[in-house]
């Protein structure tokens, strides 16, 4: 059920306000209150389809996935906590009637000078200015020379109707006249007086959670890099060619900055979420198929704040992912290890062969095994893929243990072994593994309680096991039952696996387990 204030712009006075914009070019726009994207439809359709820039929130999550679906946009869910430094040419919104006050005060303050926005009030928000927030509203509409139009029933004939009375406002930001450096100031005041910096620390936040350091980090350096856009705008006049006969100074020459500030806001953002991709913190349960996809669409990151909201939606998309893959990327190691090396003599070691439900062919993984991986390239150095193959071991057996293993870089821990001339006994956590440069590894599980929870998913995956394995007692089980127990793991480990039900791990407990790691 959508939220209580969610009436949808009926469709001739969607396409009055797209009209209204006159959208050119290049232009980039916002839509804070999106509902099922009605105005951002109606704009797209009005401007012929132009190359716009679109950003679109929306507090309630049945709209999003919608707008979602239509390929629009969602940078935010809440646009009274929005908190970004991009500002926009043009917003069009029709905010919650209850308190489209506050929605417009926030939205005019993302305008760019010059910007434009058309907006829907409830217009005793204007005619009945009796808060301190709707006399800011009234007296800004009328300081920027605002068209207001009052439009009795607008919405009588809605697919959600409402007698509110509508105010429609149409508003332009004055453009920025006066310029103001305050570098030239304070050399106008005192030409002796020293140049003071100011520096900030590469780690302006001690913190356990360097996501949150992150965060305040990226906010900071856009802070900074604006501050400095206005800067060389204000005084960019003042860096003239000297004569012919000297040496010149030419600001193209020197000073080749070609960005606007929205264009450096989104290259500082591209910085941040590279760096959240190669965070411990961020990827620790994640394949390396799964971070190697992140960062070939690491682009379209660049349109979304590094901010708390996007970063856990974008944390919860991934772990659905990783809920979705994790089972194929199980039972292709529980495959690997097992029959895919086990016919020939050195590599058949690696399971044991017992009879299962309905088939003789079942088998389950051994405490040692070895696996047939060549681990150096031609000049002795470790392998990357070698490497990798480790890494995604780590990965699959800590999702077994419920995501909750502490992060460890596999290839870090190898490579560091390796150029120490160790080759045997190297600890990865859930697993100890001796090199072979004749092309083989052997991996022995330190976790006894992981390696049956490895088996017990496996063989369940395959059908190898009762359907009623660790449903029922050991006693409880028939004939048949007890055969296919017995020969898996006898009766003390099974009855073991009964009285420890988290031995037995599903995706559905695996997805709460990953989606409580992501909120």
């Amino acid at each position: 059920m959508f939220d209580r204030e969610f009436y949808p712009t009926p469709s001739d006075l969607a396409f009055k306000m797209a009209r209204k914009l006159n959208i050119n070019r290049e232009s980039i726009v916002l839509e804070p209150s999106a509902g099922n994207g009605i105005l951002i439809e109606c704009l797209l359709k009005v401007s012929d389809y132009y190359k716009i820039d679109v950003d679109a929130i929306e507090i309630d999550p049945e709209l999003r996935s919608i707008l979602k679906g239509k390929e629009i946009r969602v940078v935010h869910d809440d646009f009274l906590t929005f908190d970004s430094l991009k500002r926009y040419d043009a917003i069009i919104m029709n905010p919650p009637f209850s308190d489209g006050d506050k929605h417009l005060v926030k939205a005019l303050s993302l305008l760019k000078p010059g910007g434009r926005c058309v907006c829907l009030l409830n217009s005793s928000t204007l005619n009945n200015p009796y808060s301190n927030l709707r006399k800011t509203v009234k007296d800004q509409l009328e300081d920027w020379d605002a068209s207001i139009e009052i439009i009795p029933n607008a919405f009588a004939a809605a697919d959600r109707k409402t007698n509110v009375e509508i105010a429609f406002v149409y508003v332009q930001r004055p453009k920025t006249t006066e310029q103001f450096s305050l570098i030239l100031d304070n050399l106008q005041k005192d030409e002796l007086n020293d140049v003071q910096s100011v520096s900030i620390s590469a780690n302006p936040l001690i913190d356990a959670d360097p996501i949150r350091a992150a965060i305040i980090r990226c906010r900071l350096e856009q802070k900074a890099g604006l501050k400095l856009l206005d800067e060389y705008k204000i005084l960019k006049s003042y860096l003239m060619e000297i004569s012919p006969d000297q040496y010149s100074l030419h600001c193209g020459d020197v000073f080749q900055i070609h960005v606007t500030p929205n264009e450096y806001i989104k290259m500082i953002r591209r910085k941040y979420w590279e760096m959240l991709f190669k965070l411990p913190a961020f990827n620790k349960q994640m394949t390396s198929s799964m971070l190697s996809e992140l960062h070939s669409e690491l682009f379209r990151f660049e349109d979304y704040d590094f901010s708390d909201y996007n970063i856990t939606a974008l944390r919860y998309e991934l772990s659905q992912k990783i809920v979705a893959n994790i089972e194929k990327e199980i039972i292709s190691l529980f495959d690997e290890f097992s029959r895919q090396y086990s016919y020939t003599n050195e590599f058949s070691k690696n399971i044991h062969y017992y009879n299962g439900w309905k088939t003789n062919k079942a088998w389950k993984i051994n405490k040692k095994i070895i696996l047939p991986l060549q681990p150096y390239t031609n000049w002795n150095s470790l392998r990357y893929e070698f490497g990798q193959k480790m890494r995604n071991i780590d990965r699959a057996l800590a999702f077994l243990d419920g995501g909750k293993s502490t992060f460890q870089e596999a290839n870090d821990i190898i490579e560091k072994a390796v150029k120490s001339g160790i080759t045997k006994n190297i600890d990865l956590g859930y697993i100890t593994i001796d090199i072979f440069k004749k092309g083989t590894v052997h991996i022995r599980f330190n976790d006894d309680k992981i390696l049956q929870r490895f088996n017990i998913f496996g063989s369940q995956h395959k059908n190898w096991l009762p359907p009623s394995y660790g449903k029922k007692q050991y006693t409880e089980l028939d004939p048949n039952e007890k055969e296919v127990i017995d020969s898996f793991e006898g009766e003390i480990s099974y009855q073991n696996v009964c009285n420890n039900p988290d031995l037995i791990l599903s995706t559905n407990k695996l997805a709460l387990q990953l989606n409580y790691d992501a909120a």
